[in-house]
């Protein structure tokens, strides 16, 4: 804090007396314009000096310390997506199969697993309830068919 207020103050100083100089000179003729230039090269090196002072590497750590933690950001993101996108996916797999019991007139409870992968395809069914032969057949040959999870990965209860 104190090296930003000397910084400050030597650049308000340099002013001051550039701001007298010329003002000293006047602002006609050639040596008012070299003063000027001179002026203008004394204060783009009190703005400058400065600068080589400056540890960047405070902020390169804290621009690090930044991206790890977008990356963690993006990590969960992407996480939080997967796990909505198996919810979906879950849901919606047991609403086709409980609209197909409806159309057949039963009640079932359907408990559906996913694949771990990237496609999180239905891979496992769960369905209990009172039914008929016929019907799970029927249900049994839609669930192969219309989803793809195989006869032997679905459990009747």
């Amino acid at each position: 804090m104190q090296s930003l207020r000397s910084y400050i103050l030597s650049i308000v100083a340099s002013s001051i007396i550039c701001a007298c100089v010329q003002v000293l000179i006047g602002k006609k003729g050639t040596s008012a314009k070299l003063i000027r230039m001179v002026c203008g090269i004394y204060m783009a090196i009190v703005f400058v000096t400065p600068l080589h002072k400056i540890d960047f590497s405070i902020y390169t750590d804290y621009f690090s310390g930044i991206m790890h933690q977008a990356e963690d950001a993006v990590s969960e993101g992407q996480n939080i997506a997967q796990q909505k996108r198996k919810e979906i996916i879950i849901r919606q797999t047991q609403s086709y199969i409980l609209d197909k019991a409806s159309s057949f007139g039963v009640d079932v409870e359907v408990a559906v697993t996913v694949s771990d992968d990237a496609t999180q395809a239905p891979n496992a069914i769960t369905i209990k309830g009172a039914v008929s032969p016929y019907v799970k057949k029927m249900l049994t040959n839609y669930i192969e068919e219309q989803i793809g999870i195989p006869k032997e990965a679905q459990t009747w209860k």
